[in-house]
């Protein structure tokens, strides 16, 4: 698949199954621009990258999901094995605020 999106010099993906099964549930995007910074997903602009990619994605038979839709999935999928808060959060304290 070959898109054209102004302003975006990389676009990653990555693809989620909460099966065992073959394939993906659905892709999670973002993109970066020359600087590695990411580019706002906003549903307001008519011009929103990111809709260009759910969109083109969605023509191939590919489910692409929004960051906000990808982490209550994943916030979600968390809870229905039972990794709670106090399990999931272990160890934080010891990171530093860029980690």
């Amino acid at each position: 698949m070959r898109l054209h999106i102004p302003d975006a010099a990389y676009i990653y993906s990555e693809e989620i199954s909460f099966d065992e099964g073959d394939g993906y549930n659905y892709y999670y995007f973002y993109i970066l621009d020359e600087d590695s910074n990411e580019l706002p997903d906003d549903p307001d602009d008519p011009d929103n990258p990111y809709e260009i990619v759910r969109t083109e994605c969605e023509k191939a038979g590919i489910t692409a999901i929004s960051k906000k839709e990808h982490e209550e999935k994943l916030e979600e999928r968390r809870q229905e094995i039972g990794l709670t808060d106090e399990i999931y959060e272990y160890g934080n304290e010891y990171l530093t605020e860029d980690e």
